[in-house]
């Protein structure tokens, strides 16, 4: 019995031991300290000193130093509506709080009842770890103290704020978990130099802020998460990442912060950035907000990468007095208004941004300068692919603006000084690029077919140059249209196949119109209505199916010259109406009716003009088929000096019509019509009009594997001259600009001899040839052997002393 007597008592050691261990273990120091879970309750705890860490108020061990700090721990504490349950203030030796239940602590007063679990005020050197604060005013609050760790603490179901610091710095925050407080989960409130990681909010949000021009300066790290709450970051120089899990990203007078891979959807707003620079902005997702998916305001040098913002019920991405911002790769799209709008906004960047199916604009621009809009794809768009208000200097560059529901492809408004090149303009409902009450602006090489109405269109617009567009097949109506527009350029564009006019000019005076293929339009290819002092220059406008290469109607002052109007199916160039033009050396051929037609006007000075085949016309002059009519009055088809125009048929009318050889027919050439006009002074040979002579004076010279050319315009037509072709041995070997007026051949082998001629190109075709050089390059000058040079120096020498001798 006595020995079950023992083994009993062995036991019960063996287990109360075992307990004890159980509540037992040891800190990183070797301390004994108690186990979380084997609280012990005690008093509110006040340590208002370095003098006051004390067995009294809960310390259990520790000497106050580095390696070895004084110990709180193992506590539960009620505060029952006291201030805070911890208190310490105004300490500089090293201690730990751990491992304690504070609970039930109410706001009495700053700054030493706030009603915190744990409050540390004026404090260096602590550490807060594996405690739990709840169901007070504020779960852990720092107050001006540095140098401080908290980590694995849980504050949860706090009336306020689950960790609060108040100008506090060097405070490491990590691994802490804050649910279910009132406000925020983490505040940072002019605090700097703070290292946040691997925190969890659970139902609560991050705040970061400072106040008036106070900035902080706080690392967030990536493994902090807040579980679709917002994050707040306001006037803090901020390092590091935005928390995932975010419901709302503001950040406010910041930098240097990422934000990345969030999911900020069904909010008010999902990332909103002010007054702050250098954040980036990539990989988000921020849809069906009630506001904006990102906005930015006042703030600059920021780049958003890869974002995708769509079905929200405002905007997509919106800048806001913001500028050197970079918008790249972000998908934008079925949002209620306009996917990404510029307002008051300079010197951004947007490319290769995908733009669709958005309720207003594609990409608006409204007060904005200097913007780059490049590479973007606006297709599908309720209202336009781009838009610009009151915009200038901007660069639309390179955009696919396409199949835009209810308007135009790129809208222009009141907007100058902008330069719109190498863009996809097709399908919109309306206009391919429009512009209104805008001045100055470029719009070159864009392709514009197949929309609704017009391809280019300009109202009540100066000073633009329309250069080098495509502007083929609009349905409707025009390819290019100038309604109520003075001194625009419109130069070097395709204007084919389009309903109705290649280019149409209502109520617009003083432009220029030069270069354009105008052809195969279902009406005219060049149609000017009550326009005055415009030049239409240079213009193919052939093959336009139902009415006139070009077509004046009430329209006076004009000059149309070196255009070729050929095979229209009614005139090649017709006038209604108008009065005091100037048409000269154009060619005009193979038309279905007269190669001119007039009704109605006077004054009109038509001269040096080449015709051939009009009105059924042929090689021989037939009364029947006269290729010009004049209904009107005073017109003069011949210049004053005595130029008249060249008809083909009636220069070939037989071989002696020229008796005295000045280059004029003898016989004067009668136009059909009412109005009795002739042209006097028909032309006997062709070289006086449009057609080109041959390039002059063809020169080589040659070297050691080279043979330069040079040459001299043709002695007529070379004002229209576009590019000169070189032929070597009867091949084209070179083309060069009109500008240019020689060619170095270096394909050449020495001792070869070529044959080179060159030719002329203008709107009406090639010119013959030019007179044909001979050349044969040679190797560099041999040198002469010594000998030589010896017999040379006794010669120069004999000249001398002969020369000596005379003067004696």
């Amino acid at each position: 019995m006595k020995c079950k007597i023992v083994s009993l008592s062995l036991l019960l050691v063996f287990l109360f031991s075992s307990l004890a261990v159980g509540f037992m273990n040891s800190n990183a120091n070797g301390k004994l300290i108690k186990n979380m879970k084997g609280y012990t309750s005690h008093s509110i705890i006040r340590i208002n000193s370095d003098a006051d860490f004390t067995s009294q108020n809960g310390v259990g061990e520790g000497s106050g130093t580095q390696s070895d700090p004084y110990i709180i721990s193992g506590w539960d504490i009620d505060a029952h509506g006291a201030g805070d349950a911890i208190y310490i203030g105004n300490t500089t030796v090293y201690f730990v709080v751990e491992n304690c239940s504070l609970h039930n602590a109410s706001y009495h007063s700053l700054s030493y009842f706030v009603g915190a679990g744990i409050m540390l005020y004026n404090v260096v050197y602590g550490t807060l770890e594996n405690n739990t604060c709840s169901n007070n005013d504020v779960g852990i609050s720092l107050q001006d103290s540095s140098k401080i760790t908290i980590t694995n603490n849980t504050a949860n179901s706090n009336n306020g704020d689950g960790i609060f610091l108040d100008y506090s710095s060097k405070i490491t925050i990590t691994n802490n978990t804050a649910n279910s407080n009132n406000d925020d989960g983490i505040w940072l409130l002019l605090s700097s130099n703070n290292l946040l990681i691997g925190n969890t909010m659970i139902g609560d949000s991050i705040r970061i802020s400072g106040e008036l021009e106070d900035y902080t300066t706080n690392e967030i790290d990536s493994t902090n998460t807040v579980n679709g709450k917002p994050v707040y970051f306001w006037k803090n120089k901020v390092g590091g990442e935005v928390p995932e899990g975010a419901g709302e990203v503001i950040l406010a007078n910041c930098s240097n912060v990422l934000v990345e891979n969030q999911n900020l959807n069904n909010g008010s707003i999902g990332i909103e950035i002010a007054y702050s620079s250098n954040i980036t902005i990539t990989n988000n997702t921020a849809n069906s907000n009630y506001w904006v998916g990102i906005w930015l305001y006042y703030s600059s040098n920021n780049t958003l990468y890869n974002n995708t913002a769509t079905l929200n019920k405002g905007y997509g991405i919106f800048l806001w007095d913001s500028s050197s911002n970079d918008l790249v790769k972000n998908t934008v799209s079925s949002n209620n208004w306009t996917g990404i709008p510029l307002s008051h906004s300079d010197s951004n960047t947007l490319t290769n941004n995908t733009v669709l199916f958005n309720g207003y604009q594609g990409i608006g621009l409204w007060y904005s300068n200097r913007n780059i809009i490049e590479n973007n794809l606006c297709t599908e768009n309720n209202n336009n692919g781009i838009y610009l208000y009151n915009s200038t200097f901007n660069r639309i560059d390179s955009n696919n603006c396409s199949s835009n529901i209810n308007y135009h492809g790129i809208s222009i408004d009141s907007s100058s000084n902008n330069t719109i090149t190498n863009n996809l303009a097709s399908s919109n409902y309306y206009e391919g690029i429009g512009l209104w009450n805008s001045n100055g602006n470029l719009i070159e090489n864009d392709t514009c077919i197949k929309n609704g109405n017009n391809g280019i269109y300009l109202y009540n617009s100066t000073h633009n140059r329309i250069n080098s567009n495509n502007c083929s097949s609009n349905i409707n109506y025009h390819g290019i249209s100038i309604d109520s527009s003075s001194n625009n350029t419109i130069t070097n564009n395709l204007a084919s196949s389009n309903y109705y006019e290649g280019i149409g000019l209502w109520n617009s005076n003083g432009n220029l119109i030069e270069n354009d293929t105008c052809i195969k339009n279902g009406n005219n290819g060049i149609y000017l209505y009550n326009s005055t002092h415009n030049r239409i220059n240079s213009n193919n406008c052939s093959s336009n199916i139902n009415y006139h290469g070009i077509s004046i109607d009430s329209s006076s002052n004009n000059t149309i010259s070196n255009n070729t109007a050929n095979s229209n199916n009614r005139e090649g160039i017709g006038l209604w109406h108008s009065s005091n033009n100037v048409i000269k050396f154009n060619l005009i051929s193979n038309n279905t009716n007269y190669g001119i037609y007039i009704h109605g006007g006077s004054y009109n000075l038509i001269y040096n003009n080449t015709f051939f085949y009009n009105h059924g016309s042929g090689d021989t002059f037939n009364s029947s088929y006269v290729q010009a009519y004049d209904d009107g009055t005073n017109n003069y088809w011949n210049s004053p000096t005595g130029i008249g125009n060249y008809w083909h048929d009636w220069a070939n009318n037989n071989n002696t019509n020229d008796q005295n050889h000045d280059g004029i027919v003898d016989w004067l050439y009668k136009i059909d019509g009412s109005g009795g006009a002739n042209d006097y002074y028909p032309l006997k040979n062709k070289s006086l009009s449009n057609v080109l002579s041959h390039p002059m004076n063809l020169t080589a010279t040659v070297g050691n594997d080279y043979i330069n050319l040079t040459w001299e315009p043709p002695a007529y037509g070379s004002n229209t001259v576009t590019e000169y072709k070189i032929y070597r041995n009867s091949g084209l070997i070179k083309i060069v600009p009109a500008t240019q007026l020689s060619y170095n051949d270096t394909n050449v082998v020495n001792g070869q001899t070529y044959t080179y001629y060159v030719t002329a190109v203008n709107s009406v075709g090639e010119s013959e040839k030019s007179n044909e050089v001979q050349a044969t390059p040679g190797s560099e000058v041999p040198e002469f052997s010594t000998g030589i040079w010896m017999a040379i120096l006794i010669i120069i020498a004999l000249l001398g002393f002969a020369k000596f001798f005379k003067s004696y």
